[in-house]
Protein backbone atom coordinates (compact mmCIF):
# COMPACT_ATOMS: atom_id res chain seq x y z
CA UNK A 1 0.00 0.00 0.00
CA UNK A 2 2.96 2.23 0.63
CA UNK A 3 4.24 2.16 -3.07
CA UNK A 4 0.70 3.25 -4.26
CA UNK A 5 0.72 6.09 -2.35
CA UNK A 6 4.20 6.89 -3.27
CA UNK A 7 2.69 6.53 -7.20
CA UNK A 8 0.32 8.90 -6.66
CA UNK A 9 2.67 11.35 -5.10
CA UNK A 10 4.76 11.41 -7.53
CA UNK A 11 2.02 11.38 -10.26
CA UNK A 12 0.66 14.44 -8.77
CA UNK A 13 3.89 16.14 -8.60
CA UNK A 14 4.37 15.48 -11.83
CA UNK A 15 0.97 15.20 -13.86
CA UNK A 16 2.45 15.51 -16.99
CA UNK A 17 4.67 12.40 -16.67
CA UNK A 18 1.20 10.93 -15.61
CA UNK A 19 -1.05 11.87 -18.77
CA UNK A 20 0.20 13.47 -21.40
CA UNK A 21 -2.05 16.75 -23.11
CA UNK A 22 -2.88 15.92 -26.91
CA UNK A 23 -0.26 18.02 -27.94
CA UNK A 24 2.64 16.12 -26.26
CA UNK A 25 0.93 12.91 -28.13
CA UNK A 26 0.84 15.23 -31.46
CA UNK A 27 4.39 16.17 -30.92
CA UNK A 28 5.52 12.63 -30.49
CA UNK A 29 3.85 11.10 -33.08
CA UNK A 30 5.13 13.33 -35.71
CA UNK A 31 8.35 12.81 -34.77
CA UNK A 32 8.50 9.57 -34.70
CA UNK A 33 6.59 9.90 -38.37
CA UNK A 34 9.96 12.10 -39.66
CA UNK A 35 12.22 9.08 -38.50
CA UNK A 36 10.44 6.72 -39.80
CA UNK A 37 9.98 8.54 -43.81
CA UNK A 38 13.01 9.67 -43.19
CA UNK A 39 14.95 5.79 -42.77
CA UNK A 40 12.58 4.82 -45.52
CA UNK A 41 13.17 7.31 -47.89
CA UNK A 42 17.31 6.61 -47.50
CA UNK A 43 16.62 3.24 -47.72
CA UNK A 44 14.67 3.38 -51.11
CA UNK A 45 17.58 5.36 -52.46
CA UNK A 46 19.45 2.65 -51.72
CA UNK A 47 17.55 -0.21 -53.24
CA UNK A 48 16.89 2.74 -56.54
CA UNK A 49 21.27 2.54 -56.80
CA UNK A 50 21.24 -0.91 -56.36
CA UNK A 51 18.95 -2.01 -59.00
CA UNK A 52 19.51 -2.63 -62.72
CA UNK A 53 15.94 -4.02 -63.46
CA UNK A 54 14.13 -0.82 -65.23
CA UNK A 55 10.72 -1.66 -63.73
CA UNK A 56 12.26 -1.74 -59.91
CA UNK A 57 13.68 1.20 -60.57
CA UNK A 58 10.39 3.01 -61.61
CA UNK A 59 8.80 2.00 -58.80
CA UNK A 60 11.08 2.57 -56.16
CA UNK A 61 11.57 5.74 -57.46
CA UNK A 62 7.77 6.51 -57.68
CA UNK A 63 7.47 5.44 -54.19
CA UNK A 64 10.27 7.12 -52.70
CA UNK A 65 8.80 10.11 -54.42
CA UNK A 66 5.65 10.01 -52.69
CA UNK A 67 7.36 9.49 -49.72
CA UNK A 68 9.58 12.55 -49.59
CA UNK A 69 6.32 14.70 -50.75
CA UNK A 70 4.67 12.94 -47.39
CA UNK A 71 8.09 13.45 -45.27
CA UNK A 72 8.22 16.89 -46.66
CA UNK A 73 4.86 17.73 -45.49
CA UNK A 74 5.23 16.01 -41.65
CA UNK A 75 8.49 18.28 -41.70
CA UNK A 76 6.64 21.25 -42.06
CA UNK A 77 4.45 20.08 -39.34
CA UNK A 78 6.50 19.26 -36.88
CA UNK A 79 8.10 22.49 -37.30
CA UNK A 80 4.73 25.00 -36.97
CA UNK A 81 4.37 22.63 -34.33
CA UNK A 82 7.04 23.56 -32.15
CA UNK A 83 6.72 26.80 -32.67
CA UNK A 84 3.18 27.01 -31.41
CA UNK A 85 4.90 25.54 -28.06
CA UNK A 86 8.14 28.06 -27.82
Amino acid sequence: MEIEAFRKQLIDANPKTASPTKKELLSEDLAIAYEALDRITDNLGELINETNDTDELIYYAQIRGELCSHFNGIAMLLEDHNQDIS
